[in-house]
């Protein structure tokens, strides 16, 4: 059975057709799901002035879970923005969100906005009150089960991503109308998801993954323009494990295309094969055997002592 197959094979449906499933924590309080509002004032959403991570529940485990609240935190940091409780507050409304609807196959979504514009109409963000979500809904792949097993067709989009002196890409952010543009575009020509390049046409990453080549026996990710990826951190430690030499660095364009292998990595999803890029098949046009070896590792991580948290369901 496919590790698609497996998840959400335990999760409870939906009591109501049309609903996800799942729960929200907002404003100290757990709700369902689809009750959950953000006000139209809230300057995460007039201003795109927030941050957000997501970590992954597999088999009733969170996966890597330290590493997406210390992001999380990071960003938080970064942006100058408060949370109503500390780290281990957090980490049980994050569990509580898998928990109570019974998830064992899921996401669980953290995010902080810049808050409500005070009464005062100042727009200076120091006076504004920040605001945490935490809600849940059931693990999906984004790409299609097709599309893992043949590899994944992308697009390099014409415009690049917005510049790293603009916005800092190790903020996990929703300024993603760089990516709006370019997923267009990727459709427009077919394929099934775009990457963009940098101000010097360097690949940087994809709509929540990075991008990994092998050439000449040495697996490369790029190293700067991009979120820092706890998937990533992942395949990069699973590349020391099996002895293939791996860095961060830069891919051009051509290095892509040129791949021996190449292949994307995500939460989302796991390790899956690039095989074709801006219509010109990659190698021999099928995921490669490194590329389905760590991803077969990546999956078996997920059950490793070291790598999860385990959620007490209960009873």
């Amino acid at each position: 059975m496919s590790v698609a197959a497996q998840l959400n094979q335990d999760n409870t449906p939906p009591e109501t057709a049309g609903e996800i499933p799942g729960i929200a924590w907002v404003n100290g309080e757990f709700q369902p799901l689809s009750e959950a509002k953000l006000s139209l004032l809230d300057w995460g959403f007039v201003r795109g002035d927030c941050t957000y991570d997501v970590a992954s529940v597999f088999k009733g485990a969170f996966f890597r879970l330290d590493d997406h609240v210390d992001r999380f935190l990071s960003s938080m940091a970064k942006l100058r923005l408060t949370m109503p409780f500390d780290r281990d507050g957090l980490i049980e409304v994050m569990t509580e969100c898998a928990r109570r609807p019974g998830l064992r196959d899921a996401f669980v979504k953290m995010v902080c906005t810049r808050g409500l514009q005070p009464p005062s109409f100042s727009r200076n963000p120091r006076d504004a009150l920040n605001q945490l979500f935490v809600y849940s809904v059931p693990y999906t792949f984004f790409m299609t089960e097709e599309q893992r097993a043949r590899g994944m067709h992308l697009h390099v989009a014409s415009t690049p991503r917005i510049p790293t002196e603009c916005i800092d890409p190790t903020i996990k952010n929703y300024n993603r109308l760089d990516f709006v543009s370019g997923i267009f575009e990727a459709y427009d020509a077919g394929a099934d998801q775009v990457v963009m390049p940098d101000m010097h046409g360097n690949i940087t990453e994809g709509l929540g993954f990075n991008v990994f080549v092998i050439r000449d026996g040495r697996a490369t990710s790029p190293g700067t323009g991009v979120l820092e990826g706890v998937t990533r951190k992942v395949v990069l430690e699973l590349c020391e494990d099996i002895g293939l030499p791996a860095r961060l660095g830069t891919i051009s364009v051509e290095d892509l295309l040129s791949a021996d292998e190449a292949f994307l990595c995500t939460t989302a999803g796991g390790v899956v094969g690039i095989t074709e890029v801006n219509g010109r098949t990659i190698a021999n046009g099928m995921p490669r055997e490194t590329t389905r070896r760590l991803d077969d590792l990546y999956w078996a991580k997920h059950e490793d002592p070291a790598y999860i948290t385990p959620i007490d369901y209960g009873t």
